[in-house]
């Protein structure tokens, strides 16, 4: 296909492609788990293409921390082996991808009662599952801790300092999807799956329709992939209605800051005074701040993820910003808010496994769920592997291969993502495309309408329309209730 249609203009000769041949495998999920089997599956030399019901990254993958990490509070509840995948992923994609995926460093602060010894045993051996890849971690004094965070010095005894990293979960997985396409896979967005089709007892083919012209098609697949996160019961119940759910649904609410309000140096990790969980000021270097993330279950809409924890982390964020920065108040910039789909297991979400479950239905549909970020390649090769028991494709070879804007950034202009990204409305431009977008209250002021009509070939009319969608998107799952967005 090639990155030159890889646009809204090119939508129609694509669909008419891909409705007109039998693919090796279709993929049905753009989040990062879907783009990676995609990649991967094309790589093998697999006949392959993707479909996404929204946009790429459009849930999950553009509402996390935006950390890829190995895990450490895992070792406190001895899951050594998520541990030990999640370091060497996360390292890996440092060493390949080093444009998308970089250091971070981590301060804790230690309060007396708290044993200096069992913390620093705990980060050896989290720098030991990793192979001793990262930066060795460091003792902070209590004058430098206070230098870096004004937190609490009533009984503070010192910090310590640890190396994981970060990244722009939507760029990864928008990179991930690039490469697949630029090595002969198709994707397209704003496409859902409405039904599965079988013959004799096994699924050939998916419906789809065209969310932005209403048109239909029918896909045929050998093997069809649901990779669709939150929404996999949805997808596995058109397969069986009576298949029991195997997800469930963590909300993680996040706060976003400018950094010039907050006097952090680098990012913190505490525990919440509130639920005890493992929370985070997250310093990033694009000058905002992020406060996350809540983690409880919740009984929405797969596709409706709406920040219903901000009354709980707002109430709280104040306290926070008092003791561990030791400002009273800092306005909030914009609220984000992600399902974090886990396999159904007992107890609570926060204690619950982030590792993955794949299974393949008697009518052959295959499904995977868990996981997280930071292991989403080596998810995507275990389940590839899984499929081709008869060997019939390519080993998997991106463990050894960088993206194809994975050393180099790719160009961040409106003509460049509208041309060469897929990007389809002006959501997806400002959410997952152009960062310097993101997390602006104010941003439906300054967009170059002109610009964007012409790239996604759209009139003023269409434009307008999909302006006032975008504001009430925003309403609905960005704006924190301290403020009201402007008339724009």
């Amino acid at each position: 296909m090639g990155l030159e249609n890889f646009n809204r203009k090119s939508r129609v000769s694509l669909f008419d492609k891909l409705a007109s041949q039998e693919w090796d495998i279709l993929i049905i999920g753009g989040g990062i788990t879907g783009a990676s089997i995609f990649r991967d599956a094309v790589m093998r030399g697999m006949n392959a293409c993707l479909v996404e019901g929204r946009d790429f990254a459009s849930g999950t993958s553009s509402a996390s921390s935006q950390l890829v990490h190995g895990g450490l509070r895992y070792i406190k509840t001895g899951d050594l082996k998520t541990v030990w995948e999640s370091c060497h992923e996360r390292d890996l994609l440092l060493r390949l991808n080093p444009a998308l995926v970089k250091p971070m460093k981590f301060v804790i602060p230690v309060y007396d009662g708290t044993s200096m010894l069992s913390l620093r045993f705990g980060l050896f051996l989290y720098e030991l599952l990793s192979g001793f890849h990262t930066k060795k971690h460091a003792r902070i004094s209590k004058e430098e801790m206070l230098d870096i965070a004004k937190v609490r010095s009533h009984k503070l005894v010192g910090g310590l300092a640890y190396w994981d990293a970060w990244c722009t979960d939507s760029r990864l997985t928008l990179e991930t999807i690039k490469d697949g396409v630029h090595r002969g896979g198709i994707a397209i967005n704003h496409a859902m799956v409405t039904s599965l089709v079988k013959n004799d007892g096994r699924i050939t083919c998916a419906k789809i329709t065209d969310h932005l012209t209403g048109h239909k098609y029918k896909f045929k697949a050998n093997i069809i992939v649901n990779a669709t996160g939150p929404s996999v019961d949805v997808v596995r119940k058109m397969d069986d209605p009576k298949a029991k759910s195997i997800v469930r649904l963590s909300s993680g609410v996040h706060l976003v800051f400018n950094a010039d309000e907050i006097p952090l140096k680098e990012t913190l990790v505490f525990k919440s005074h509130y639920d005890g969980r493992q929370m985070f000021f997250i310093k990033r270097p694009d000058g905002k701040v992020i406060l996350g993330t809540t983690d409880y279950e919740t009984k929405r809409a797969p596709l409706d993820p709406c920040p219903d924890g901000t009354a709980m982390l707002g109430s709280a964020y104040n306290d926070l910003l008092l003791i561990h920065t030791g400002i009273k108040q800092a306005e909030q910039q914009y609220v984000y808010s992600g399902f974090r789909p886990l396999v159904r297991t007992n107890g609570s979400v926060g204690d619950a496994s982030r590792g993955e479950h794949i299974e393949i239905s008697d009518s052959g549909l295959v499904t995977i769920v868990g996981g997280k970020l930071t292991i989403a390649r080596r998810m995507a090769q275990k389940l590839l592997d899984k499929i081709d028991y008869a060997n019939r494709w390519k080993p998997c070879a991106t463990e050894k291969t960088p993206l194809l804007f994975g050393r180099k950034a790719a160009p961040n202009s409106i003509e460049y993502v509208c041309q060469h990204e897929m990007a389809c409305t002006i959501e997806d431009i400002v959410e997952r495309r152009m960062e310097p977008l993101r997390w602006r209250k104010n941003i439906l002021h300054t967009l170059p309408h002109k610009r964007i009509c012409k790239s996604m070939g759209i009139g003023h009319k269409e434009y307008d329309r999909q302006k006032e969608s975008y504001k009430k998107h925003f309403k609905r799952y960005h704006q924190p209730d301290s403020w009201h967005m402007d008339e724009a």
